[in-house]
């Protein structure tokens, strides 16, 4: 209590407990904080504290940033805090590993480079990277304007929007340094997954929506309400419901349109339904609350595979 006090005295920033705990925690630990809370200060009284108590030379400690912008501001701040505490270690700051985590990758991948197959002579480059990438990607759309998936595409939006963030994202993110990437491979590894979370999403759908037709035609409540009226003029006579349209994986691959829009469509006159209200109606409210959670991710999904854009104005 006292040292606080004299810290209070003196102008010197007073730590909670938990920021103790934070600067000198002896184990693998994980701190999480949010904005405003002095993570720069704990962090720089921390280094400080493995220096002054810990007798770590400034050189031996890695500090990882996001941002060429934090490493700067944590260079400055803890350089001042070093210069009160330990002089003579601040004297060897400039050797300190204060680095953005794609910096600090960089120089591993150099210093092992022999390990790795690669020339030690690479540089990194983010922005003439995306630019080099983006140069081969939107004279590829352009080539390919007349295939049917980037018609499809160019109805969301401009070819150049297209090439910078349905491109060249995807492979700056996906594409290895090592080796060239096996599209083939990835295209049908990827086409697998949509295909078995079709089935999934796609079952847990017709249930929904058979449950629902069935909680509707069992509804013994008020019929003369707004709401009811509603979903009679939707779903029709409760004693001739009309049965989900099948759509099945092959009619997805062979992107028949006609099948898709109809399902497309008896789902999404499901989706816009209003939520009733009311005594006994619990059950419709609550199925149609799962159907509005399911169309988006079927929609994606059958986008994906057949190549077929269908929105929500169906």
């Amino acid at each position: 209590m006292k040292d606080d006090m004299n810290k209070a005295q003196s102008g010197e920033r007073i730590f909670d407990e938990n920021q103790k705990k934070a600067i000198t925690v002896s184990r693998n630990a994980v701190v999480s904080a949010g904005a405003g809370s002095g993570k720069t200060t704990v962090l720089a009284e921390r280094f400080s504290y493995l220096v002054t108590e810990k007798h770590y030379n400034a050189d031996q400690i890695l500090t990882l940033t996001f941002t060429k912008k934090a490493t700067v501001e944590m260079s400055d701040r803890i350089y001042k805090v070093l210069k009160k505490k330990a002089p003579e270690q601040a004297a060897q700051f400039f050797k300190a590993n204060i680095k953005t985590l794609d910096s600090y990758c960089n120089s591993v991948a150099k210093t092992g480079a022999h390990l790795y197959g690669i020339s030690p002579d690479f540089t990194q480059d983010d922005e003439t990277i995306s630019e080099q990438v983006y140069n081969m990607a939107l004279p590829f759309i352009l080539e390919h304007r007349d295939n049917f998936a980037v018609k499809t595409l160019v109805k969301t939006d401009s070819f150049d929007k297209i090439a910078k963030e349905l491109f060249v994202q995807p492979v700056l993110e996906n594409s290895t340094i090592s080796s060239p990437v096996d599209f083939d491979a990835c295209i049908q590894k990827q086409h697998e997954e949509i295909l078995c979370a079709w089935k999934e999403n796609a079952a847990h759908a017709d249930k929904t929506v058979n449950a629902l037709l069935n909680s509707f035609n069992q509804f013994d409540g008020n019929k003369g309400t707004q709401t009811y009226k509603t979903l009679y003029d939707v779903l029709g006579n409760p004693e001739s419901f009309p049965e989900v349209p099948p759509l099945y994986i092959e009619d997805i691959q062979k992107s028949d349109s006609a099948k898709i829009e109809r399902y497309a469509l008896f789902i999404n006159r499901l989706e816009k339904l209003p939520l009733p209200r009311g005594k006994g109606v619990e059950e419709i409210k609550e199925y149609l609350n799962e159907l509005r959670a399911v169309l988006p991710v079927l929609i994606s999904l059958v986008n994906y595979v057949s190549g077929f854009y269908i929105t929500k104005e169906l």
